[in-house]
C-alpha cells in the first residue's frame, strides 16, 4: 500500500505542495529567519499611472452613456439585459484594476504576494536566496527563491530594495554566527 489516498493529507503531499513546511534533516521544523524590515513600508502596490486612470474613466463614461441611451430609446427586455451585463462586467474590472491592484506585504517572518483577489501564502525569508536590486536597465527588483523562481517586487523603489537586501543578508549573518 502506498500510504496515499484521495482524502489523506500525508506529510509527502504537504511537502510536495508547500516546500516551506518540509522538516530539516534533524526531524524538526526549521525556525524562521527574522528580517528587520523597519524603515520599509509594510506593503507595496503596483502604481497606477494617470494614463491608466484616464483610460478607465473615459471607458467607464462611454459604458455608462451607452447603457443609459440604450434604456432611454424604448427599451425591450434585451436592452435591459445588455445594459445590466455591460455595467456588471465593467464595474468589477475597474474595481480589480484600481482598488485590488497586485501588491506584496513585508513581515519580519516573510513576504506575501497578492495577485488581484487572492493573497498567496507567506514565503519565509529562509526560502529567499537573494534580493536582486533593479539595475539601470531593469524595470523592478526581484526576489530569487531557493527553488529558482523569480518574484517581482513591483512598486518597490530601488533604495527600499537595497535596504531589504541588506536586511536579509544581515539576518543570514546573524543566523550563521552562534
Amino acid at each position: 500500500m502506498s500510504g496515499w489516498s484521495a482524502g489523506a493529507l500525508t506529510a509527502e503531499r504537504v511537502a510536495s505542495r508547500r516546500p516551506e513546511l518540509q522538516p530539516c534533516q534533524g526531524g524538526r521544523v526549521d525556525q524562521p529567519v527574522a528580517v528587520d524590515v523597519t524603515g520599509l513600508r509594510p506593503h507595496y502596490k503596483v502604481a497606477v499611472s494617470r494614463a491608466h486612470l484616464w483610460v478607465f474613466g473615459i471607458t467607464g463614461l462611454l459604458v455608462l452613456v451607452g447603457s443609459v441611451l440604450r434604456l432611454l430609446d424604448h427599451p425591450d427586455g434585451l436592452d435591459v439585459v445588455l445594459s445590466i451585463v455591460q455595467l456588471g462586467c465593467f464595474v468589477p474590472l475597474v474595481v480589480v484594476n484600481t482598488v485590488r491592484r497586485p501588491a506584496f506585504y513585508l513581515e519580519a517572518s516573510g513576504v506575501k504576494f497578492r495577485r488581484f483577489l487572492k493573497t498567496g501564502p507567506l514565503i519565509t525569508w529562509r526560502h529567499v536566496r537573494e534580493v536582486q536590486v533593479q539595475g539601470r536597465w531593469q524595470e523592478q527588483s526581484t526576489l530569487i527563491l531557493s527553488d529558482g523562481r523569480l518574484l517581482p517586487l513591483t512598486g518597490m523603489p530601488p533604495e527600499d530594495a537595497q535596504h531589504l537586501a541588506d536586511a536579509v543578508q544581515a539576518a543570514r549573518r546573524d543566523e550563521a554566527s552562534p
